[in-house]
């Protein structure tokens, strides 16, 4: 196939030319000849392909109405691509989705453009590639000369807002060999997207790559998005990415025909091709030595055990709690970031904190609630700055039952955030790794969907798992399950209750804890003393209970009950020793 040039963004040009800010998509049915304009004045622009005008139908319709919309959108850009007298190529537009029907809409999308004889398909704005391969497949299988462009949309270091990484998806779908091109569009402007295009020069990929930036970064005006990069600025970074090896090159959001008019012209007057320059190979920083993955590659039981950062300025139970939690012989302290959705004090700088002051290894828990992608990542950069080597990352408690005004965020998943994590990793943090740990959950009642869940965080980069606190027999024998199943480090939870009434609490209110009435008879009444016995007495019936599967304990302190944890930290390192002189 010939190079190609798209056109650029229907959305942002049909509310420029009409002020109507519906979706665009219903334009197919009350507004065809408006969208047959805008089809037109792209060809006339000197665009030898077009999207069809179906970008967000699958956010907007389903059923009858979306074939409707696939139909006419379809029919629209046929039409203008036979009028124009010129080779043009229609490609039918599929837009990014999220959420767990995503593959089944795209597998919708793909049938009623197959069924409308279509023969060429690019998938947009995309933040995954596991997501579309089952309508990639039907496409391949039902047109087996149809041309498929899988394009993603990435923020300026290469990530989509699932925390891939541009250069992993590309060679994803390289590998897999059902695609015909891959590339990038959306959020980034041209010249980001030049950095992102020529970074992709010297990797050794032969799928032909495609290019459709954003004419630049929107600014709001009286509420109204507005793109104000100059079609000849636009234009001249298009250049750079031509010359970076681009087969196809178009534009997205702010785009207009002047854009694409530019482009074209420019690089039809000669453009010499790119040839990639020699460049000094990064040094990568010696390996931190990280205490934790060296312990759990050991063999030796890891402790790790929980503690509350506070909810006010004083922060001295944190630190002394952490120094007798090491002379226990604890491994790490993870630090809970704000358990319940109560605001306290942040995790990272708290790990540091007790890094620092009492000489142990630090995890902190990063949740999904509090931050969107900037501010977890900025987050874990900081942390790694600071020399954190390990995180716990996990979706964190609901906000939903505090005020509006502290509603959390969730603009992503504990997928995602892994992901984001695993990212990192590969390039800005190469040698200062993150240990990546997550969360799983023995109580669940589907277990065998928590173990999918499970899986799949595996696949995005976790390494650790750290249970759920266990109770109940059922959550021992899930958990020898998922030993067997997962082939990953796993960390059995053990929540010792700190007395009578904090056992009623946890029994009664917090889900999946069931504490035997025996156990908690047993503690009405008794003293501090008597009370600690107990407690660590029924922790370590669960810890005999899966000692032999575990690669480790998650202590949980009780409401700064630490004495407590670091009595069951001396039992496990005790029991440990045992058995090693028995071995002997």
């Amino acid at each position: 196939m010939e190079e190609l040039y798209f056109d650029g963004a229907f959305g942002t040009y049909y509310y420029e030319k009409t002020n109507d800010d519906g979706c665009c998509e219903n334009a197919n049915l009350h507004s065809p000849h408006i969208v047959r304009q805008i089809h037109n004045e792209y060809i006339d622009a000197g665009c030898n392909a077009i999207t069809t005008n179906t970008f967000a139908a699958l956010r907007i319709a389903q059923g009858d109405k979306l074939e409707g919309l696939l139909s006419a959108g379809y029919r629209l850009a046929c039409e203008a691509a036979v009028q124009s007298g010129r080779a043009v190529k229609v490609f039918c537009s599929i837009g990014g989705l999220d959420g767990d029907e995503s593959e089944k809409c795209y597998l919708a999308a793909a049938r009623s453009f197959i069924k409308l004889g279509a023969q060429n398909f690019i998938f947009e704005t995309l933040p995954e590639y596991d997501d579309i391969v089952p309508a990639l497949r039907l496409i391949r299988e039902k047109v087996p000369d149809a041309f498929i462009i899988v394009s993603f949309a990435v923020s300026q270091d290469g990530t989509t807002r699932h925390g891939r990484y541009y250069k992993d998806l590309i060679k994803r779908a390289q590998a897999d060999g059902i695609v015909s091109a891959a590339g990038l569009n959306c959020i980034c402007g041209p010249s980001h997207m030049v950095s992102l295009a020529q970074a992709l020069a010297d990797e050794p990929l032969t799928i032909p790559l495609c290019f459709m930036p954003n004419s630049g970064y929107p600014s709001t005006l009286s509420g109204r998005m507005e793109y104000r990069a100059t079609p000849d600025y636009f234009a001249r970074k298009m250049v750079q990415i031509k010359r970076s090896g681009a087969f196809a090159v178009g534009g997205c959001c702010g785009t207009t025909p002047e854009h694409i008019r530019c482009t074209v012209s420019l690089i039809q007057q000669g453009v010499t091709v790119y040839t990639p320059k020699s460049y000094a190979v990064k040094n990568i920083a010696e390996p931190v030595f990280n205490p934790v993955r060296a312990a759990l590659a050991s063999g030796r039981k890891l402790i790790a055990v929980e503690l509350d950062p506070p909810q006010d300025t004083d922060a001295a139970f944190l630190v002394d709690a952490a120094k007798a939690l090491k002379a226990a012989g604890a491994d790490v302290i993870t630090v809970a970031d704000s358990p319940l959705a109560r605001a306290r004090a942040d995790s990272f700088v708290m790990a540091q904190k007790i890094k620092r002051e009492a000489l142990i290894e630090t995890m902190p828990h990063l949740s999904c609630r509090d931050r969107n992608f900037i501010g977890l990542r900025g987050a874990l950069i900081a942390g790694s700055i600071e020399t954190l080597t390990n995180v716990l990352a996990v979706t964190g408690d609901s906000a939903s039952h505090v005020t509006h005004a502290e509603k959390g965020v969730f603009s992503c998943t504990s997928f995602d955030l892994i992901s984001m994590i695993a990212t990192l990793n590969s390039t800005v943090l190469q040698g200062r790794e993150y240990l990546v740990s997550c969360a799983l959950n023995v109580n669940a009642l589907n277990f065998e969907a928590e173990l999918r869940r499970a899986e799949r965080k595996k696949k995005c980069g976790a390494e650790v798992f750290f249970t759920q606190p266990i109770f109940t027999r059922q959550a021992c024998d899930n958990f020898r399950k998922a030993k067997a199943e997962l082939g990953a480090y796993i960390i059995a939870g053990v929540l010792p209750p700190a007395g009578y009434k904090n056992a009623l609490f946890l029994s009664n209110e917090v889900p999946g804890v069931e504490i035997p009435q025996s156990v908690i008879d047993a503690l009405n009444g008794k003293t501090p003393e008597e009370v600690f016995d107990i407690s660590s007495d029924f922790a370590m019936d669960i810890i005999n209970e899966v000692y032999e599967d575990a690669d480790g304990f998650y202590l949980m302190t009780p409401l700064k009950k630490s004495a407590l944890t670091a009595r069951l930290t001396e039992k496990i390192r005790k029991k440990q020793n045992d058995s090693r002189d028995n071995e002997k």
